[in-house]
C-alpha cells in the first residue's frame, strides 16, 4: 500500500439511466460500451484509468511533476469533446425519431476533477485507490449543477484542485459553489460549461502542414521518452521553447484566455535588438499536433505544425515549417531571396532542438524557467 498525491477525475455519463430505461438491454449496453470505451481511448498519461463502473470512468495523476495545470484542463477539454463527437456521430447516423442511437443525443458528459491524497491498493489482482479524497470526488458528482445552471456539459473543479492548478485567473469568472459532503464537510468547487468549448473545436479551421506541402526547411523528426502530455508542454509553454528554439531571449504571451492558452494565443518571441517576432496559434489540438503562424521580419509568414505521435513510451515529434507562398510569376520572383533568407534563418532557430529538446524530456532536468 502506498499514499501519493495527485489530481484526481470522474467522468460521469449525465441521463444514463433514463437512456437505458426507454432502450433494449443489449442495444443501449452497446452504445454505452462504445461510449465509455471511447473515453478510456482517450485517456493519455500522466493519467491513468483507475476503474470504470457503470457509467463512468474513474481517472488520476500522481502530483510528480508530469502534469501542468494547463494539461490537467487540456485533459479534461478532450475527454469532454471525444465524448461529444461520439454523440454527435450516433444522433446524426440515427434513422428515426425512436431510434436508439436518436435517444443517445440527450447523453452529456460531466466530470469532477478533485486534489488530494489517495492510496493505491491490490484487490483480487486489480489495483484500487482509497482515501477521503477519492470518496470526496464521487460524492461531488451527485449535485445539481444542470438544474441549478442548466449546463448538461460542464466540469466542476473543486478549489483545491484550481489552487495546485496554477490557473486561477482563468476561473475567477467562473461560476463558484459550495457542495456539502457528509463527514466531510464543505467543498468548494467552480463550474466549467464544456459545450462551448465543443462548438469551438467543430467550428475550427484546421490548419495542418502537411509532408506533401513545399517545406521551408527539411522536416524534423525527434524521438523523445516522454508521453505525447509532456511533449506538449516541451513545445507549447514559453519557459520550454525559451530552451530548445536558438537566438529567442524571452516570450511574452497575448490573447490568452484569462491566462490559459489556446486557439490565437500570441507568443511574442524577442529575439534581441528591438526584434520581436508574433508567433499566433493557429490550431490547438492538444496532445496531437499545435499548429503556429510567424509573421517574420521580412514581411513573410510561416505556417508551422509541430505533431505528436506516441511511439511505445515515448513520441516522435515532427516539425514541419511550410514554405510562404505567394501568387503569380513577379511576386515569387520577388520573394525569392527573401524565402531563401528565411529558410537559412529558420534552420539556425532549430539547429539544436533535437539535442535541447532530449536534454528537456530527461527527468532529472531543470525545468525551472529561464
Amino acid at each position: 500500500m502506498t499514499t501519493q498525491t495527485g489530481f484526481l477525475v470522474l467522468a460521469d455519463i449525465a441521463g444514463y439511466t433514463n437512456f437505458l430505461a426507454n432502450t433494449p438491454t443489449d442495444i443501449g449496453g452497446r452504445i454505452t460500451a462504445g461510449l465509455l470505451d471511447e473515453l478510456v481511448k482517450t485517456v493519455k498519461p500522466p493519467f491513468k484509468v483507475g476503474n470504470v463502473v457503470g457509467d463512468a470512468i474513474f481517472i488520476y495523476a500522481p502530483d510528480d511533476g508530469s502534469a501542468s495545470g494547463q494539461t490537467v484542463l487540456e485533459a479534461v477539454d478532450s475527454l469532454y469533446c471525444a465524448f461529444a463527437d461520439r454523440v454527435a456521430a450516433l444522433r446524426y447516423g440515427a434513422n428515426c425519431p425512436t431510434d436508439p442511437a436518436q435517444l443517445a443525443g440527450a447523453l452529456d458528459l460531466k466530470l469532477v476533477v478533485h486534489y488530494g491524497e489517495y492510496t493505491c491498493n491490490l484487490i483480487a489482482d486489480r489495483e484500487e485507490l482509497s482515501g477521503s479524497a477519492v470518496v470526496a470526488l464521487h460524492r461531488l458528482a451527485k449535485n445539481t449543477v444542470t438544474q441549478d445552471t442548466g449546463h448538461s456539459g460542464y466540469a466542476m473543479l473543486t478549489s483545491v484542485a484550481v489552487d495546485h492548478m496554477k490557473l486561477n485567473s482563468f476561473f475567477d469568472e467562473l461560476e463558484i459553489r459550495t457542495e456539502e459532503i457528509e463527514h466531510l464537510g464543505e467543498i468548494n468547487a467552480y463550474v466549467y460549461p464544456l459545450v462551448p468549448v465543443w462548438e469551438r473545436l467543430r467550428r475550427g479551421i484546421r490548419r495542418f502542414v502537411e509532408k506533401s506541402e513545399a517545406l521551408l526547411i527539411d522536416e524534423l523528426n525527434i524521438d523523445l521518452p516522454v508521453p505525447p502530455c509532456r511533449a506538449w508542454e516541451l513545445c507549447t509553454e514559453p519557459q520550454y521553447r525559451l530552451q530548445w528554439i536558438t537566438g529567442i531571449e524571452d516570450i511574452s504571451l497575448g490573447g490568452t484566455d484569462h491566462g490559459r492558452m489556446g486557439l490565437d494565443t500570441v507568443q511574442y518571441c524577442d529575439h534581441g535588438n528591438n526584434m520581436v517576432v508574433p508567433v499566433t496559434v493557429s490550431d490547438w489540438r492538444p496532445f496531437d499536433y499545435i499548429s503556429y503562424q510567424i509573421e517574420t521580419p521580412l514581411g513573410l509568414v510561416v505556417d508551422q505544425t509541430i505533431e505528436m505521435q506516441p511511439i511505445g513510451a515515448g513520441t516522435r515529434l515532427t516539425i514541419r515549417c511550410a514554405k510562404p507562398s505567394a501568387g503569380g510569376f513577379m511576386a515569387r520572383l520577388k520573394t525569392r531571396g527573401k524565402i531563401d533568407a528565411l529558410s537559412e534563418i529558420f534552420s539556425g532557430l532549430y539547429g539544436n532542438a533535437d539535442e535541447a529538446l532530449k536534454r528537456l524530456a530527461q527527468p532529472d532536468a531543470d525545468m525551472v524557467s529561464c
